[in-house]
């Protein structure tokens, strides 16, 4: 799905509830979207779901993000990998 066929009336998508299996509606496109965890679990499974959404998603990961990244390729969305342990805060504190 694309930007010409996304829904226009973001309103209708919510006339009934989602449907397990059902494609995802493509509502947030021009939105971006980090996700940390990204490359397993339920961090690979919302950064695809964005990604299905129309998002450009980041993909936080610290081993294998290469199959994230294809999948959310793979339905129009742009993706960027970085790798980075957010585990390890003092190494991610930015002081001012």
């Amino acid at each position: 799905m694309n930007a010409a066929t996304a829904p226009s009336d973001p309103v209708s998508l919510q006339a009934s509830p989602p449907v397990p299996g059902s494609p995802i509606p493509v509502v947030l496109i021009g939105q971006a979207a980090l996700v940390t965890g990204a490359n397993s679990d339920i961090g690979r499974a919302v950064a695809i779901a964005l990604g299905e959404a129309g998002a450009d998603v980041v993909v936080n990961y610290v081993i294998e993000p290469e199959a994230v990244v294809e999948s959310i390729r793979k339905h129009g969305s742009r993706a960027l990998s970085i790798r980075a342990d957010l585990s390890q805060e003092k190494a991610y504190v930015v002081k001012s």
